[in-house]
């Protein structure tokens, strides 16, 4: 698996080679719909309307997808789980914490990590054979 220091990275960085940098207002304005969105997200969770947060997830695919360029250029154009390019299919964001529904080794299946479903630490670039192959697993 490829360490990447999400830590220190951001898509306002100059010094990713093949990427284009956002400006400050534009990253700012994402983590405040990420924040925002997580806000929403935290209300349906406390009403009990999981299948609503779910919905607003899955609605939002574009927020994060909008990090792809970014992810992509930060891997160097490899899936950050099998370290190889992918020629012939298409990458996901992956969430590395499940967002909706996590499963265990043994098949039991709990709730996801919701409140990481906006996160850019909680992403990873990933080939989408090797996300299918992951689903909701998380040990």
């Amino acid at each position: 698996m490829i360490f990447i220091d999400l830590e220190h990275k951001r898509p306002t960085d100059t010094d990713i080679p093949g990427w284009m940098p956002w400006t400050q207002a534009r990253w700012d304005a994402w983590l405040a719909k990420s924040k925002q969105l997580v806000a929403c997200l935290a209300a349906l969770e406390a009403s009990g309307s999981r299948d609503e947060r779910n919905v607003l997830i899955d609605k939002n695919k574009p927020h994060w997808d909008a990090l792809k360029p970014w992810l992509l250029a930060l891997s160097g154009g490899k899936c950050w789980f099998s370290e190889v390019r992918e020629l012939y299919s298409h990458y996901d964001v992956e969430h590395f914490r499940p967002k909706k529904e996590a499963k265990t080794l043994d098949g039991i299946k709990r709730d996801g990590y919701w409140w990481l479903a906006f996160d850019y630490m909680n992403f990873r670039l990933c080939g989408n054979v090797g996300n299918r192959k992951k689903g909701a697993g998380f040990r």
